[in-house]
């Protein structure tokens, strides 16, 4: 056998079998996984419960721990990564994980309940998320003005080098152009971070609304993909109840 280097025409085909990971869903974990960096250290464990339990009294994630690690009660449980280190103790509870299992199983349930409902929702959140010209405006606008700064800064530099200037006055003028520039790059950048953000968000809404539509109405036992593609956080509140917040926005609250 030989690797064909051009000598016949070659095809790439689209399609052509099926995939070995459903591609919503590698999507799904792609977003996870860039979610998650974008926390940086602020979370532990490779869980799929972590980064997403979040404690009410100071908002810091919930991390697991084991107890009775070495007899037959051994098991896994969740509490703040804060909860001893504030001067002012967080009181949100330990959750076992399995409790956290089944409050998100009703909590999926409930909101299962009125699919098309939420898919419409869905519909009208994307088309208010993908009306960029606003955001779009404003950026051009910074743009603009910042050139015309630039612009500014590059005609003084060129004024001083060609005419006797008093050097104190250039040095005055140029400090306050440069930083008039840096401070309109740093609103640019909150501007483009703004406009990701809109992306990332009809990005998520969208995954959302495909996996919804592939998702059992009824909802048994544990699932880590429905858990990873369909929630964003879960808050843990001192009386032991949780609000699961799903990606369209909707949030249902679990008795303990």
């Amino acid at each position: 056998m030989k690797v064909n280097e051009g000598e016949v025409p070659q095809y790439y085909v689209e399609g052509s079998h099926p995939a070995i990971i459903d591609p919503d869903e590698w999507e799904h974990v792609q977003h996870e996984f860039a979610r998650r960096k974008a926390l940086g250290n602020t979370y532990s464990g490779k869980s799929t419960l972590a980064a997403k339990l979040i404690c009410e009294d100071c908002g810091s994630f919930y991390g697991s721990k084991v107890w009775h690690s070495n007899d037959p009660y051994r098991c896994t449980v969740w509490q703040c990564n804060r909860k001893f280190q504030n001067d002012h103790r967080c009181y949100t509870p330990v959750m076992r994980t399995e409790k956290v299992h089944q409050m998100f199983i009703y909590a999926y349930n409930k909101v299962m309940t009125d699919v098309d409902a939420m898919l419409k929702a869905c519909t009208e959140m994307r088309r208010l998320l993908t009306d960029f010209s606003t955001i779009d405006a404003r950026i051009q606008h910074q743009t603009d003005e910042m050139q015309l700064v630039a612009e500014m800064v590059k005609a003084a530099v060129q004024l001083n080098a060609s005419t006797t200037r008093a050097q104190d006055e250039y040095k005055r003028r140029y400090k306050e152009l440069t930083e008039r520039y840096e401070g309109m790059a740093a609103e640019l950048e909150k501007l483009n971070a703004e406009r990701r953000l809109m992306e990332q968000k009809d990005k998520s809404i969208g995954l959302f609304m495909r996996a919804l539509k592939k998702q059992p109405m009824v909802l048994d036992e544990w699932d880590d993909t429905i858990w990873i593609v369909m929630v964003e956080n879960a808050t843990v509140h001192r009386d032991g109840s949780i609000t699961f917040r799903f990606y369209n926005g909707a949030e249902v609250k679990v008795g303990a």
